[in-house]
């Protein structure tokens, strides 16, 4: 048994990886009931920012109620709480808080949930350092034109933007051959709407957060993600291009022209913003798994007038908060429960 301020750090990581089971589970079901407003490509009453928006605070959610759980525990033992009248905050009481057991559920859970989280962290970033060293290949392959937009001797015609600390623009020689000038403008502003916003990066750590929930649940958030990412990029080119017709006809031409097989070096890379191409991403282990075409939802929501709403932050952060007391609250009811149901 542990005794002192590493069993208080080690019961903390345990209330935080409850609340971190019961939010992606309260999220599953609550996604997959809701999910044609938030996950679905035809989410058209809320804006492309507010979805982001929401995609990641649902995302962080876990992590965030785990730890307001964690520290509401800590500060029930401080002299914080002690300025309330008993009542409703005595509802915080923690269980035993310098005492660890390795050999008992807590440790068994808390060894399993640490595995766990190991595991998809260093797949992640094992899969971050390959991708990363396929692209600075990639970009030795290619040289830059006037617009900074790095020129590939490639057959496949395709344009993307790839690269997780420096995103670069790629377009390949069959693709620019193809386009006008005024297209050539239209993908140039594109992509570089994803390097200011850092796109492959956010890619790359919001599949990150997603690998924590259900495979299933996990790519309906990575779809979303990548549909309002790329209709957040459309937006950008539709402020200096006001003919929404010509970057609705270059997408599609795009599209037409980038039917095939993508560079080999990215077919395992999900993180990739391709302008044209049927999004791709990750099942969360390495693999891609290409669900559907969304490009006819980006070219509704591009050609749409229509004033979209936003997602009730303060609502949705309330909730949180609210979710972070009753795990807090709840810490020492479920250690009692077990123990119970272990004694008997």
């Amino acid at each position: 048994m542990i005794v002192g301020e590493l069993a208080i750090l080690l019961n903390l990581l345990s209330i935080m990886a409850l609340g971190v089971l019961l939010i992606i589970s309260c999220g599953s079901v609550w996604v997959t009931i809701a999910r044609f407003k938030i996950t679905s490509s035809n989410s058209s009453s809320y804006s492309a920012s507010s979805r982001r928006r929401m995609l990641w605070l649902l995302a962080l959610s876990p992590w965030l109620v785990g730890l307001l759980a964690a520290s509401l525990a800590i500060l029930s033992g401080t002299d914080v709480f002690s300025i309330f009248s008993s009542g409703i905050f005595d509802l915080f009481h923690w269980h035993h808080p310098q005492e660890f057991a390795f050999n008992s559920w807590h440790g068994l859970s808390l060894g399993f949930a640490l595995s766990c989280a190991s595991f998809l962290v260093i797949q992640s970033v094992k899969r971050l350092l390959v991708n990363r060293h396929q692209i600075r290949w990639l970009q030795s392959l290619g040289k830059p034109d006037e617009n900074n937009i790095y020129q590939l001797d490639a057959d496949t015609p395709t344009a993307f933007t790839a690269g997780y600390y420096q995103p670069q623009c790629y377009m390949t020689s069959a693709l620019r051959k193809e386009l006008t000038i005024e297209e050539y403008t239209i993908i140039q502003l594109h992509e570089n709407a994803h390097v200011r916003r850092a796109d492959p990066l956010k890619k790359w750590f919001f599949q990150l957060l997603t690998s924590f929930f259900p495979l299933g649940f996990s790519r309906q958030l990575n779809q979303a993600m990548s549909l309002a990412m790329e209709q957040c990029a459309d937006a950008a080119v539709s402020k200096l291009v006001i003919d929404k017709s010509k970057i609705a006809a270059t997408l599609l031409k795009v599209k037409r022209l980038t039917v095939g097989p993508f560079l080999s070096v990215l077919e395992e890379d999900p993180t990739v913003c391709y302008f044209g191409s049927d999004d791709s991403v990750s099942n969360g282990f390495g693999s891609n798994n290409v669900d559907s075409d969304n490009l006819s939802d980006r070219i509704q929501y591009l050609l749409s007038d229509d004033k979209k709403n936003t997602m009730p932050i303060l609502l949705i952060i309330s909730v949180v908060i609210i979710l972070s007391l009753l795990c807090a609250m709840s810490a020492d009811l479920f250690h009692h429960a077990i123990e119970y149901s272990l004694a008997h």
